[in-house]
């Protein structure tokens, strides 16, 4: 029985020394994984900070490249509407220019006709 009890306190030892080992192992286990989860909350943080960063800077330049569109389009509009404004001027001055000389033809006719009539 001696030996039975001497075989049991060493079990008992190495099962306090087990238990000891275990609460060390689980105690080591839950601070690595409360320090992951911080590291990994504050990559998370970082990450999603990062993405606003770049959807902001991608929301800014998509708003500056619609409005030099929109810019260019208003220019392309003016320069077409200067063009046809210039074509409309050329068609009136050709015209203008045409009633001149149909004006100096008719005026010529009159004096002729005039001269004409008072000649004896």
């Amino acid at each position: 029985m001696e030996k039975q009890f001497k075989l049991d306190l060493v079990k008992d030892n190495q099962r306090d020394i087990i238990q000891g080992l275990y609460g060390e192992i689980d105690s080591v286990i839950e601070n690595y994984n409360s320090a992951l989860t911080t590291s990994l909350k504050e990559q998370e943080e970082k990450l999603l900070n990062h993405y606003k960063a770049e959807l902001y800077k991608a929301k800014k330049e998509l708003a500056s490249l619609a409005e030099k569109q929109n810019e260019s389009e208003l220019k392309k509009r003016s320069e077409e509407k200067q063009e046809q404004l210039k074509l409309e001027k050329e068609k009136v001055l050709q015209e203008s220019l045409q009633f001149t000389n149909k004006f100096n033809e008719f005026k010529q006719n009159l004096e002729q006709v005039q001269h004409l009539r008072y000649l004896p």
